[in-house]
């Protein structure tokens, strides 16, 4: 994300999505080396923004299946509970002024006729949407998601990137630093998808020597009593199989 044409511009303007991304790179790093850590992780990433709390069932797609209701509901808590760890301080100091700045000020924000968004388009041709659409099209897609999504990292950051795409593409303000978000959830897609294509069922396949009995066959020269037919020249009365002519049949 170093090279990422805006990620300078990002930083410079002192938007917060460098550390939503941070955020993110640490629930994936997680997801592969210390899997205990992955609600925790992923409970900080949902802390990171508001409306990444639509995040918070998809971190189920870093779990094995089989999770189970329970499993799934302990695991969501503990996400969950994360997130709203780093909130209370705040909230216990002036929980007024939490609720102001960050739920009631955005839901009085006015709809941006610049926003890099499909409503100031479908406006400008008559078609008035709310600004809370993309929210409401990105819910049921990360609950499905979460349900019958594959499980793997990159299931988790392309879901990621699909989700929060929804929700900007139809919100009522969506700028550079929005997009720049959903650019860092599908590079991460990109750099692993390796994962399910080294650990699925037959992924060894054409990559080592296989074993057991018969298991040579194509890979090595058979030996024994006719067994050169069609893999070198025999010999002997009759042991030309069609290959040249045989001696005594002509």
């Amino acid at each position: 994300m170093l090279l990422h044409p805006r990620a300078l511009f990002v930083i410079e303007q002192g938007w917060t999505e460098p550390v939503t991304v941070l955020a993110l790179s640490l629930t994936l790093w997680a997801a592969a080396r210390r899997p205990g850590w992955v609600p925790w992780a992923a409970g900080l990433l949902v802390a990171s923004k508001q409306h990444l709390l639509l995040l918070a069932p998809l971190a189920l797609l870093l779990v094995p299946r089989p999770l189970g209701v329970r499993g799934a509901a302990a695991f969501l808590a503990r996400v969950v509970g994360t997130a709203a760890a780093t909130w209370l301080p705040f909230v216990a100091w002036d929980p007024a002024g939490v609720l102001d700045s960050a739920v009631l000020f955005h839901v009085a924000q006015p709809f941006r006729t610049d926003a890099l968004s499909y409503l100031p388009w479908l406006r400008q041709l008559g078609v008035t949407l709310p600004g809370w659409t993309g929210l409401a099209v990105a819910a049921p897609v990360a609950a499905v998601a979460a349900w019958r999504g594959a499980r793997g990292r990159a299931s988790f950051a392309l879901w990621t990137a699909l989700v929060l795409a929804a929700v900007f593409a139809l919100g009522k303000q969506a700028f550079a630093n929005y997009w720049f978000l959903v650019g860092a959830a599908a590079c991460w897609a990109v750099a692993t998808c390796d994962d399910e294509a080294a650990s699925g069922p037959g992924a060894a396949r054409g990559s080592e020597a296989p074993s057991g009995p018969g298991a040579a066959r194509g890979s090595e020269a058979p030996s024994g009593p006719g067994t050169a037919c069609g893999n070198e020249a025999p010999s002997g009365p009759g042991a030309a199989c069609g290959n040249g002519a045989g001696g005594g049949h002509a």
